[in-house]
């Protein structure tokens, strides 16, 4: 009589590899271990005659799945003012996602791309990740990361994970933290 599978693993206390194959265990005759695979139907199940085979997973294949080439990232140049305390001129590249927040401390494991403490960002209310900036082929965005004060901008509230496209003249507000959007203008590569 066939015994099912271990799922938990043997209850002997030994490890999988270091058991005998399971037809030396019964003394039976060795037949090959199988392994999981995907049945895309039965030859002999009776109703199946016209029935599609489901589809087998790509993980279950050795084939490659061809993607089209990615285009190049495009670069953003942004440059931000800050309202108060005082006014600073902020300007950045943006080439990949870039996070906006401030550090913790000197040991902070995962630092902002842009770190806002120099502008009094704890007192203000600004997370340690606030908000983020993507570069997108059309514009540059911004995007709440589920801040604790939120991100507002133009005096809109802007829901976590929204995407909000930049443009010259947006007043953004990382909780108390006021800036203004001076430029935002595409850099091309020259090859």
């Amino acid at each position: 009589m066939d015994e099912p599978p271990e799922r938990d693993g043997p209850r002997d206390g030994t490890r999988q590899e270091d058991r005998p194959p399971a037809a030396d265990r019964q003394n039976g005759p060795a037949t090959p271990e199988r392994r999981p695979g995907a049945v895309l139907r039965e030859a002999s199940a009776p109703g199946l005659s016209g029935a599609r085979p489901s589809p087998v997973p790509l993980e279950d294949t050795g084939r490659v799945r061809m993607l089209p080439p990615e285009p190049e990232p495009v670069a953003w140049r942004i440059i931000l003012q800050t309202l108060h305390p005082g006014t600073t001129r902020i300007g950045l590249n943006v080439w990949q996602q870039l996070v906006i927040g401030r550090l913790d401390g000197p040991d902070d494991a995962d630092p902002p791309g842009l770190d806002m403490s120099p502008h009094r960002a704890a007192a203000l209310g600004v997370s340690r990740r606030h908000a983020a900036l993507i570069p997108g082929g059309e514009a540059l965005f911004l995007v709440d990361l589920h801040s604790t004060n939120g991100t507002w901008v133009n005096g809109t509230y802007l829901p976590p994970g929204q995407r909000h496209p930049l443009k010259p003249g947006d007043r953004i507000e990382l909780g108390l933290l006021r800036l203004i959007v001076r430029t935002v203008t595409k850099l091309s590569r020259k090859k």
